[in-house]
Formats: structure tokens, sequence, C-alpha cells
């Protein structure tokens, strides 16, 4: 039997965002931005930066490294203010 070919990335490398009214109240960002918007405008630099790599990884080799783990991040406000997460 072959060594296990790793998944090749697809068109889709960032997570898109479904948006509820507690996403808008806490983001600050009206349904229409937020929906199918790129979930990384949320996160602070270096974060969002390196988000496309960190799915990157994650679709050619299947671990997760932050994928079903409770844990507290900050996520940016519209007006580009800290929040903590979790």
């Amino acid at each position: 039997m072959g060594a296990r070919e790793p998944k090749k990335p697809h068109l889709l490398h960032y997570v898109r965002i479904r948006s509820s009214q507690g996403t808008t109240a806490m983001f600050g960002y009206s349904k229409i931005e937020l929906e199918n918007a790129n979930v990384a405008m949320l996160m602070p630099q270096p974060f969002s930066q390196r988000h496309p790599s960190y799915l990157t990884r994650y679709v050619s080799t299947g671990e997760p490294h932050i994928l079903d783990r409770v844990q507290e991040v900050v996520a940016l406000h519209k007006v580009r203010t800290g929040r903590c997460c979790r």
C-alpha cells in the first residue's frame, strides 16, 4: 500500500463568516458586511496575515492546530479595537 497522498489545497483558502445578530452587535459590522467575508478581517496582525498559510497547512496535512479547542483570542471590532473572544 502506498503512502497517503496529502490533500490538495482548493480555492477556498479562507473561512467565510456567517452573520447573526450576535456577531453584528459584537463586531460592529452590518450583516451585509459580514456575510461571506473572510474571517481574517476580524483578526489582528500578524494572525490575519498568517491565516491563509494556517489553512493551507491544515488542508495539506489534515492536522488541526487550533480547531476543536476552546481558547481565548483577540478579535477586532469594526473600529479596529481589540475584543477578547472565546
